[in-house]
């Protein structure tokens, strides 16, 4: 994460930032089972692959080459510039299929484990909340600065909730 925000002379936060407000696309499955390859990042934190692949990066790590995103389902080797981690299994091969991704599914990365700051962002669009302006695109609890209506938001782990756009695949 620190390297892409350096390299592209922006914060840590605005790489996560620029990296969840969109959704993506899955172009195809590859290089290891369930690895989806995602595009087009935004060109702002668009990063080339290491020089030297790295021996081994953790299952679920989230990275950047070039204009492509993706997600590593199993512990391997790689040259993608990590952000980040997510807690889906891409790869389980006692199911069917075996990968939780196909070509063609469109994702929404959370800009939290738990989607909170798109929720409160959401929140305030409708106007029931206001949150703080200097929060930006994420947002946390302790950045809501009115809740006239006296609304109980209560955080959760992403585990438990199952997503409910209708318009990804997860």
């Amino acid at each position: 994460l620190e390297y892409v925000a350096k390299y592209n002379n922006i914060t840590p936060e605005k790489v996560i930032e620029l990296h969840t407000e969109k959704d993506y696309l899955v172009y195809m499955i590859g290089f290891a089972p369930g690895f989806p390859y995602l595009a087009d990042v935004h060109k702002n934190i668009s990063t080339p692959r290491k020089e030297k692949p790295r021996p081994k990066i953790p299952a679920g790590s989230v990275g950047i080459a070039g204009e492509q995103t993706g997600m590593y389902p199993l512990e391997s080797p790689g040259g993608w510039q990590i952000i980040g981690q997510t807690p889906m299994e891409l790869f389980t091969p006692e199911q069917s299929p075996p990968t939780l991704l196909q070509s063609g599914d469109k994702i929404a990365i959370p800009n939290d484990e738990t989607n909170g700051g798109r929720t409160l962002i959401l929140l305030q669009t409708a106007g029931l909340i206001k949150v703080d302006p200097a929060a930006g695109n994420l947002p946390t609890l302790k950045d809501i600065t009115e809740n006239t209506l006296g609304l109980e938001i209560i955080e959760v782990d992403a585990s438990t909730t199952s997503r409910i756009l209708d318009d990804v695949a997860v």
